[in-house]
């Protein structure tokens, strides 16, 4: 019997974020700039989910950390006459190298000395520790991290996620489809995820981040998260699939990850229905290698019958 398989994104497909890591990221570079580091902008540089999206829009930032050390590393950089007329064309040459804080990097000659984005959450990571501040809110922050909140003492972003498809729907798909998950998420807010929701029997095999992690520096390989799709390549390994194989994202990283595995033929599928521009995503996606879009989860039905 032919069993397929269907490989899920976990954030904008499974479970809004629109009301969490969208909103970390924001607060998270504004706390840096005006607390931290105590930069005034002005008002000529508005983050905000536009410039967000401008900087997904250039590829490479499956990480939403390395975003956020992004758009710091821009406005810390940039000269505060013309930060938000000369957006446009740092993004553009940030594309030009391939998207991502490497590319940053590359276009800024390095990350300025202001932005302390190295190590971990204890060992200095001063964007990464904001972020996790503004995302789990100051008593799970302190409950993971054995650390008090010095930046957020409210309730985390992570309790306003929302599933998106249901466990009704869950129900009915794990008897069409053998349901698997690859997400850039790392094991600790994967689970969290799994439990808060109570979603996790749906999906017996799942990787995350912490998986490519350790794959990296078994390998000596770096760069392996998404766009490369090596992790969906590692997800299908784990998997006994003898039919078609679906990758569901929300990102033209997700599309151009499906598209490169080169081991098997991957149907990518854009899912737009927990984006603020459904329209401009649609585009971008399909550019980037989408075979179907999803502007419902329900549309996700017809899609494995076409």
């Amino acid at each position: 019997m032919r069993s397929d398989l269907g490989i899920f994104d976990i954030d904008g497909v499974l479970v809004d974020v629109r009301d969490s890591y969208r909103k970390a990221i924001v607060h998270t570079a504004l706390c840096y700039l005006k607390k931290y580091i105590k930069l005034d902008l002005g008002g000529k540089f508005i983050i905000d989910d536009g410039v967000v999206s401008a900087f997904k829009d250039c590829g490479g930032f499956n990480n939403d950390w390395d975003l956020t050390a992004a758009i710091i590393g821009y406005a810390v950089s940039s000269n505060r006459d013309d930060i938000k007329s000369g957006l446009d064309d740092f993004l553009k040459s940030v594309g030009n190298y391939g998207g991502g804080i490497s590319a940053v990097e590359k276009v800024l000659g390095g990350l300025p000395k202001e932005v302390k984005y190295s190590g971990d959450v204890r060992s200095g990571n001063v964007v990464k520790r904001i972020f996790q501040e503004y995302y789990f809110g100051a008593e799970k922050f302190r409950r993971r991290f054995e650390m008090e909140p010095e930046f957020n003492k409210e309730e985390g972003f992570f309790a306003r996620e929302k599933l998106l498809l249901t466990a009704a729907m869950l129900d009915q798909l794990q008897k069409i489809i053998t349901l698997s998950i690859a997400t850039g998420r790392d094991g600790y807010e994967c689970n969290m995820v799994m439990e808060r929701f109570s979603i996790g029997r749906y999906f017996p095999v799942i990787v995350n981040d912490d998986d490519i992690k350790k794959d990296e520096k078994r390998l000596g390989k770096r760069e392996l998260s998404k766009p490369n799709p090596y992790i969906i390549e590692k997800n299908i390994s784990r998997n006994n699939c003898f039919g078609k194989i679906y990758y569901f994202g929300d990102t033209a990283d997700d599309m151009v990850a499906a598209v490169g595995c080169k081991k098997y033929e991957i149907i990518p599928v854009g899912c737009v229905y927990a984006l603020n521009q459904p329209e401009r995503a649609e585009e971008r996606l399909i550019a980037a290698g989408a075979r179907y879009v999803a502007h419902s989860p329900e549309q996700i039905f017809e899609l494995l019958d076409a």
